[in-house]
């Protein structure tokens, strides 16, 4: 197919420079659709906090106000949030979930255009909210509120609905305090909900509200003096000291059936039959590690095969429970739901997982608890989980049931982000390196709620998590907004020492500072603002940075190397030597700092020399002071003028990576990284340490870098493949790329452990193979920002002769194809607008000008320079003679 006949969507720059006025995207107000786009003014605000009134403590909130209209209005804007977590229903119809994760001292919103839903006469919003209870920033504390507000113009008449003390509130009384966090790594939690206590209706256009409570109009209540007894509230009040417009889009959420009912059965149990008697069927112990029947990707269950039927489920014999086992196909972030009907006071658990291990449902699984607890009504129902869960096997488990249950429905609500795959690879000569880019792409997408996450444990917004997914995303997506959003928030979590968390916004009691995830935030300036062009956020950004680098500064040594510095580093939980000036350490500190100096020359900023020489002074003490002659290999530290005796992957494919390295030494170092030794993916055969799957990138970089493609492919893969195939046990996996080398242990501590609940199958810093392949497959170098101008740089290989691809810019795919003939260099490109390409001469052996043609034209002597040939935007053919 040329390049002619394929059509990609371009990528509005909107996409990439986010404008100064929120971009607005619409709810979805039908299932299994895309978000419209619509630019909404942002709110003049009159609303004010609210939630329940004194004494009536609550973590879930459900609040109304009822409204008339005499006519559709021309345009209905409205702006929410709340803390933690609201769902709007407007005339009885879900509308959205939200906000975008946040800390309360810029507290998100949403503004979403629902003049659609309105009708004339009575309306109705609800909205249900939950507060998580815990720290959320690392300076304020958590308050539970809602804020709302509906703008209304008809006839050039502006009213507006905004929440105040008229508002209808109520305990959700089904709720209950007690339902657990799904881990200690983030405030979410599981359902643990009493339906027979459920307010039914009462987010419907005819339900009585009077006998629910007005609400409480919240104030400040922190400081001295207090405040006086008439001051008015505002939508500004401790913790919600400013309010910012969601600039991201909202989540693609779409209704997803399970694919198949993998068994119908039961399980040894001890029947709950104190579960209608008060609260103890809240604490009964989760049930651990289902057996899935094989095959797992077996026919459905006979009792599927009646479409609209309800599956039927007898009741509980002594001593067991009945189970069912559901099968999604595709692992997805949902949240789970029932259509059931079963006795009054019946316990149902709903487990989920994202794959299986040792062919179980595992439970808990990466250290958290994802197990959802109902107690039916009597009546036929319908229950969603509030929060979203990592999910591809479900089980749903019926603890007490004293007569029979039918089950009509089971599925979940699943929410992803919403990408659109732009960027594309094809190696007809390496089948294998598409399938790895792919998979790179699922993983991001899977791993991507409203901010990139590390894992399906923590889902936290990682600096070092969401610098690695960028080399997946920005040459598969193109999509910089969530680039931004966790630059400017880790930012705006700075410490007063200019240190940054490891991770913002802060979610529970954890604090965390790492010191490469704070050079990885340096980093990620320079590639947000080369893949963006949004100079406007990184001069907002500068003076954190410099506060950042000013702190670093002073960790330095005499040789201007990081040592013993007071804050702990990841650098890839591997068993190497953190000791002294570690040199994988000091590698990630060179690469900010070199790439902070480019970002001030881009902008023009005076400083530039204090960083660069601060660079140079760096990489000639890691060439210098940590070469081992003997070894021929650089050492993990030095400490007190001592070599290290440990030797790892990850300092030397820093040395490459960064050109850290003489040219002897980088010869002599690939040379060695690249053999393919025996290893137990702890230690080469060697006795070096390897890099587990998040380091890898610049490992195989590294490995690019010396000249070594080829090698490096093949290591690629070779390391990577299983994560794509069966397991042993023939358990599918998703085709996701893990966080370690194993789902069922670890080898950070130098040792291989079985962990039972097992490792997320999952993980952005995994997902780097676009970039990596952009650069050193295709060729693409950008070094301007915002794609402005590219290099295209020849990169040999002795296997791949036909390279294929394209990325996003701001202004359009640029796209790549070479033909590597015995001939001839054919390279054919299509150029976007706003894009200069540079085509590098001298990876092409520095052919004469007379042996280059464009379009069938010889070359000029304007379109050669300084051993670059010049492309203008467009489509391009570009031959060159290698006889």
């Amino acid at each position: 197919m040329t390049m002619k006949q394929k059509r990609y969507c371009l990528m509005p720059p909107a996409v990439c420079v986010l404008p100064m006025t929120v971009i607005a995207l619409l709810a979805f107000f039908s299932l299994d659709t895309h978000c419209s786009h619509a630019e909404l003014p942002l709110p003049s605000w009159r609303a004010q906090w609210i939630w329940t009134p004194d004494g009536e403590d609550a973590d879930m909130l459900l609040a109304r106000k009822d409204f008339t209209l005499s006519e559709i209005p021309q345009q209905a804007s409205l702006s929410i949030t709340a803390d933690s977590r609201y769902q709007l229903f407007l005339n009885g119809d879900y509308v959205c979930s939200g906000p975008a994760r946040c800390a309360p001292h810029h507290q998100s919103f949403d503004v979403l255009d629902v003049t659609g839903r309105l009708r004339r006469g009575k309306n109705v919003l609800a909205i249900r909210a939950h507060h998580q209870r815990d720290h959320v920033s690392y300076y304020d504390s958590s308050r539970a509120g809602l804020l709302a507000q509906l703008d209304l113009v008809s006839a050039g008449q502006a009213t507006t609905v905004q929440t105040d003390n008229s508002w209808r509130v109520s305990v959700d009384e089904s709720w209950l305090r007690a339902s657990p966090t799904m881990a200690r790594f983030h405030l979410e939690v599981c359902d643990r909900i009493d339906l027979r206590r459920r307010i039914d209706g009462w987010k419907e256009l005819n339900f009585d509200d009077r006998q629910w409570s007005k609400a409480r109009v919240l104030k400040r209540e922190t400081g001295w003096p207090l405040p006086q007894p008439n001051e008015r509230p505002t939508h500004q009040i401790p913790p919600w000291t400013s309010l910012v417009a969601r600039d991201i889009p909202f989540l693609r959420e779409r209704i997803s059936k399970a694919k198949r009912l993998v068994s119908v059965g039961s399980i040894p149990g001890e029947v709950d039959l104190h579960a209608t008697r008060g609260e103890g069927w809240v604490d009964a112990p989760v049930v651990q590690n289902l057996l899935v029947p094989r095959p797992y990707g077996g026919a459905p269950a006979k009792t599927l095969v009646s479409a609209g039927e309800p599956i039927v489920i007898p009741a509980n014999a002594p001593g067991e429970f009945r189970t069912l086992i559901y099968d999604f196909g595709e692992v997805q972030n949902g949240r789970p739901f029932l259509d059931i009907k079963g006795p009054t006071g019946t316990v149902v658990d709903i487990i989920v997982a994202p794959y299986l291990l040792n062919g179980q449902l595992p439970s808990p699984i990466v250290a958290s608890t994802y197990v959802d607890r109902i107690v039916l009504s009597g009546e036929r129902e319908r229950w969603e989980a509030f929060y979203m869960k990592p999910m591809r096997w479900m089980a749903v488990v019926f603890r007490h049931l004293p007569s029979e249950a039918q089950l009509f429905s089971a599925g979940a609500m699943q929410s992803e982000y919403p990408f659109e795959q732009k960027g594309f690879l094809q190696t007809p000569d390496a089948p294998e390196l598409e399938a790895l880019w792919n998979a790179a792409a699922k993983t991001i997408r899977v791993c991507t709620t409203d901010a990139y996450t590390d894992n399906y444990r923590e889902r936290r917004q990682y600096a070092q998590t969401s610098y690695y997914a960028s080399f997946g995303n920005d040459a598969v997506f193109g999509d910089t907004a969530l680039q931004r959003r966790y630059l400017t928030q880790i930012a705006d979590e700075q410490l007063a020492d200019g240190i940054m968390p490891a991770y913002a916004p802060r979610h529970g009691d954890d604090f965390m500072v790492i010191l490469d995830s704070n050079c990885f935030w340096i980093r990620g300036l320079y590639r947000y603002l080369l893949c963006s062009g949004d100079d406007a956020t990184i001069r907002h950004l500068l003076p954190a940075a410099r506060n950042l680098l000013d702190r670093l500064h002073r960790y330095t040594n005499a040789d201007g190397l990081i040592d013993r510095a007071p804050y702990p580093y990841w650098l890839d939980h591997a068993l190497i030597d953190r000791r002294g000036a570690n040199f994988c350490l000091n590698g990630h500190y060179l690469g900010a700092i070199e790439d902070f100096s480019q970002v001030l020359q881009w902008l023009q900023e005076s400083d530039v020399d204090v960083y660069r020489q601060r660079a140079e002074r760096i990489r000639v003490a890691l060439r210098e002071k940590l070469w081992d002659p003997k070894k021929q290999l650089f050492a993990d530290a030095l400490i007190d003028g001592e070599l290290s005796k440990q030797f790892s992957e990850h300092a030397n494919a820093m040395a490459l990576a960064l050109s850290i390295a003489t040219p002897g030494q980088m010869k002599t170092v690939a040379a060695q990284l690249s053999q393919q030794e025996n290893h137990d993916f702890i230690h080469r055969e060697s006795g070096v340490v390897m890099v587990t799957p998040a380091m890898s990138h610049f490992f195989h970089a590294g490995l690019c870098e010396a000249g070594y493609l080829d090698p490096s492919l093949e290591l690629l893969w070779t390391r990577f493949a299983h994560m794509l195939e069966p397991l042993k046990d023939g358990t599918p996996t998703n085709g996701t790329l893990w966080e370690e080398w194993w789902l069922d242990g670890t080898g950070r501590n130098g040792n291989f452990r079985p962990i039972v609940d097992g490792r997320s199958d999952a993980q952005t810093e995994s997902a780097f193979f676009p970039g990596l392949f952009a650069r050193y497959i295709l060729g693409i170098e950008p070094t301007q920002p915002g794609f402005r101008e590219v290099v295209l740089h020849y990169h040999p290989s002795s296997r791949l002769h036909r390279r294929h691809g394209a990325i996003p810019t701001p202004s359009g795919l640029l796209e790549v194809a070479w033909e590597i003939r015995p001939v001839e260099y054919q390279i054919t490109v299509q150029v976007p607008p706003a894009t200069h390409l540079r085509v590098d001469l001298s990876s092409l052996g520095l052919p004469a000008r007379d042996r280059i043609t464009i379009n069938n034209l010889p070359a000029t002597l304007d379109q050669i320079e300084d051993g670059f040939l010049n492309v203008s935007p467009g489509d391009h053919t570009v031959r060159i003679d290698r006889r």
